[in-house]
């Protein structure tokens, strides 16, 4: 029997959580996206992603935590040095999904790029990660 691939990412045969941690969010954006070197970005992957975890971005889909790492790697090789990820508001979530908009750019000047990260959690940990880009604030 075929499994789709929108069936693996809404997660048949291993349920999502109804429930919904948004911490979680702020913390990959903090240790993920913000970690201080390689190998502490790669343990917070293992940490905080359910090891068949998906980040869902406009480039591609991005599964389990060895590419999910090598993404955010490559990700973070062209941020300019000085940026920061912060979040913008504080994040939601409600039946199993949360929310989390978050900005780029040097600290306490304007962003460069605005984003929202839309998860799935499971068992806990992030399960679907979706990013949204929206540019650069007119």
């Amino acid at each position: 029997m075929a499994v789709s691939i929108a069936g693996d990412l809404l997660g048949e045969g291993s349920e999502p959580s109804r429930s919904a941690n948004p911490d979680l969010l702020v913390v990959n954006l903090a240790e993920v996206f913000g970690g201080s070197g390689a190998s502490a970005r790669r343990a917070a992957v293992q940490r905080l992603y359910a090891p068949d975890a998906v980040l869902l971005e406009a480039e591609g889909a991005f599964s389990g935590h060895e590419a999910i790492w090598q993404k955010v790697e490559a990700i973070l090789a062209q941020v300019p040095t000085g940026f920061s990820f912060e979040p913008i508001t504080p994040p939601s979530a409600h039946h199993g999904v949360g929310v989390l908009q978050w900005k780029l750019g040097p600290p306490g000047a304007a962003p460069v790029l605005i984003g929202t990260d839309v998860a799935t959690f499971k068992d806990q940990r992030i399960f679907v990660l979706r990013v949204f880009l929206a540019g650069s604030p007119k």
